[in-house]
């Protein structure tokens, strides 16, 4: 009984949704192109082969969400920052069984996509002819192709980078669970200590 309950105490008990931190490096990319951007009118030039910052991005997934119409219903407040402009990452693609979806189907498989798949990369799309400024998550094998994207939320830009790829991690708080797990896991063994103290004491008393 003892072990059940030292075991029920230490067990980090997460709320929903939870946070998660992208961080994000280059494969190919990552250097400014010919081009500008459109500020109070006009358009400032910006020089070529200067290094751009990595994206830094961010999403809450909630495991217990309810469909709400949306593609990615599960996530909130998933976005992406680079070279400029602010990527709201709403949409999905499924096709086949890629490797990534891990036999998976909806919002699990985008999760297990962003959170366990080493071979997802990320891209980094700018089109001056048409406007479409895109980012995605992805992953494309002999199995299919699993994808989660979104646009630029101010529309138009040219982005001095361009076109840009890379890989990530989405970092998992699981290896930091939160202080209020801790103190009431604490608050557990102390109790289960005082327990033990108070029996002590009273088979003490009664061998006396």
């Amino acid at each position: 009984m003892r072990r059940l309950l030292l075991l029920a105490i230490a067990v980090p008990i997460w709320s929903s949704p939870i946070q998660f931190n992208i961080t994000f490096s280059y494969s190919s990319g990552g250097l400014t192109t010919v081009g500008g951007a459109p500020i109070n009118e006009q358009w400032l030039a910006t020089p070529a082969g200067l290094p751009v910052a990595p994206p830094t991005g961010s999403f809450s997934y909630d495991p217990d969400a309810q469909s709400d119409g949306w593609d990615l219903y599960a996530f909130s407040n998933f976005e992406v920052t680079w070279s400029g402009g602010v990527f709201e990452i709403l949409n999905t693609f499924l096709y086949g069984a890629p490797s990534c979806a891990d036999g998976l189907t909806g919002q699990a498989a985008f999760f297990n996509l962003l959170t366990n798949c080493p071979s997802a990369t990320w891209q980094g799309v700018e089109d001056n002819d048409d406007g479409d400024s895109n980012f995605s998550f992805q992953e494309i094998d002999a199995g299919g192709t699993i994808a989660v994207y979104g646009e630029d939320r101010y529309g138009v830009y040219d982005y001095p980078a361009e076109l840009s790829s890379g890989t990530f991690t989405a970092v998992d708080p699981s290896s930091a669970p939160e202080p209020g797990t801790w103190i009431a896991a604490m608050a557990g063994l102390a109790g289960l200590a005082g327990l033990r103290t108070i029996r002590r004491k009273a088979h003490g008393s009664t061998s006396r």
